[in-house]
């Protein structure tokens, strides 16, 4: 019996999530200060901060977010609410991310929510998002069934990548909302444009079967191509499907047991199997009936159910 690599597609390769984490502003704060990281600029950085300039009191916040002999996350909480009492919004953010996190704070939720609304009201469009992906979980956020579409809606439309590509995922699974492949397609591709490897695997799968849009498998591959470069696992198992499948021109079987195998050693079952019967049938690597099981059994591990039963064919009778 000679078993066949499977060529089909997966979309999301794990679900997606809230990213949460200190704002954009905060991030770039405390780059440019580790990069001068003497005791004289610190000192003013606290000067400045204890004489009430909101800017320092953020960025000395940021500075004790560091991971390092600064840490003091307690310190963080204090500086971002010094700043967050003159109307940052970046810093009144940062302290929902610590009460959520429980850095510094006992975990609350309800917190959380509380300050990611008063952000949210000050502009901060990743307090939307987070809020959305709250409601959703039901954590600390008392809201409809629509409110977290609503959010997502709102954070997307004013770039949010991580809402734009959440929003696809929903439209395209009919989470939470009427599934539809249009607007799924829609703001997968907005995410994409700005190279986000989930958001090019999930639109390039759509691209391939024609689903909300037009038709294109050769587009497709090439998104793929994207994504896997990324380290993506999804899409160097779609990746590795294309040149297996010659949809790019030719078959490569080479290249896809090379995308196949870096696929499998994320874990990733379809790619594992995959390999395995690669392995088994030496197509695009040398046969070898060890590795073939191997990595089957691996598959088999993560519940693949060809994998199962290509095991439980081989404990009947060795394949031919």
């Amino acid at each position: 019996m000679r078993f066949v690599v499977i060529l089909f597609l997966v979309i999301f390769s794990a679900p997606a999530g809230a990213d949460v984490g200190m704002g954009d502003a905060a991030a770039a704060a405390l780059a440019a200060e580790a990069a001068r990281d003497d005791a004289a600029s610190l000192a003013a950085l606290e000067r400045a901060a204890e004489g009430g300039d909101v800017d320092a009191q953020f960025r000395l916040g940021a500075l004790h977010l560091e991971s390092g002999p600064r840490q003091n996350f307690s310190e963080a909480m204090r500086w971002f609410r010094r700043a967050s009492d003159q109307g940052d919004a970046v810093a009144a953010y940062n302290i929902g991310v610590l009460y959520l996190q429980g850095n510094g704070v006992d975990p609350n939720d309800e917190a959380a929510a509380e300050w990611f609304f008063l952000a949210w009201a000050r502009g901060s469009v990743d307090a939307r998002y987070n809020l959305a992906q709250m409601c959703a979980r039901g954590r600390g956020v008392a809201c409809d069934r629509r409110d977290p579409i609503n959010w997502l809606i709102e954070a997307a439309e004013r770039g949010h990548l991580g809402a734009q590509r959440d929003l696809g995922r929903r439209y395209y699974e009919g989470d939470g909302v009427a599934r539809d492949g249009v607007k799924a397609r829609k703001w997968l591709g907005e995410a994409a444009s700005r190279d986000d490897a989930h958001a090019l695997n999930a639109l390039g799968v759509m691209m391939a079967a024609g689903d909300g849009g037009a038709r294109d498998s050769r587009a497709a591959c090439a998104i793929f191509e994207k994504a896997a470069k990324q380290g993506l696992d999804a899409a160097q198992y779609n990746y590795g499907n294309c040149l297996f499948s010659g949809t790019m021109g030719r078959k490569d079987a080479l290249g896809a047991v090379d995308w196949f195998r870096r696929a499998a050693e994320q874990g990733f079952a379809q790619a594992q199997f995959n390999l395995g019967v690669a392995y088994r049938n030496g197509d695009g690597v040398a046969r070898d009936e060890r590795l073939a099981l191997t990595w089957i059994e691996e598959a088999a591990k993560r519940g693949h159910e060809p994998a199962k039963e290509y095991l439980r064919g081989s404990s009947a009778s060795p394949p031919r």
